[in-house]
């Protein structure tokens, strides 16, 4: 998948999210997520209900600094490209992945589908306002996000 830019994101916000994570192998996995958005970067961070400290991504647009201090092997691009597709204005989307043509893409209000031609690659389902379901069926997991604040910054 893309990384897109923080510039054509869905502008300054800070998000706090509990994220739910089933694996294909039945594993389950629960975390909060913390999200800082602006034009010049994002800065992701993924905590266990505890407070104990997973996953640090930063991206600017050209760099994806990231720091994984859980014993999972945690795909932090992987992570970020799934979240920018889930959150990213459609315009964004579709400048990404529209003009290429290796990218099938399907989005609506209710979900957003990226395939190619050898099979689906991720997908959207907006449950409602604040809560998805994100899957990634490459790497076989899907994780269930319930946004728990958003606040404009």
């Amino acid at each position: 998948m893309v990384l897109l830019s923080p510039a054509e994101g869905p502008g300054d916000m800070l998000l706090k999210q509990a994220a739910r994570i089933e694996t294909k192998t039945g594993e389950k996995k629960q975390f909060m997520i913390i999200i800082r958005l602006n034009k010049e970067y994002l800065k992701l961070r993924a905590l266990l209900a505890t407070g104990q400290p997973l996953l640090s991504l930063d991206y600017d647009g050209r760099s994806l600094k990231q720091h994984n201090v859980s014993p999972l092997a945690l795909p932090g691009e992987d992570i970020l490209a799934l979240i920018q597709f889930a959150l990213w204005p459609e315009k964004a989307i579709k400048k990404a992945y529209g003009n290429d043509s290796e990218w099938l893409l399907e989005l609506d209000s209710k979900q957003r589908n990226l395939s190619t031609a050898e099979g689906k690659v991720a997908s959207v389902n907006y449950l409602s306002f604040d809560e998805a379901i994100v899957v990634n069926y490459r790497q076989g997991y899907r994780v269930i996000i319930t946004t728990l604040e958003k606040k404009d910054l």
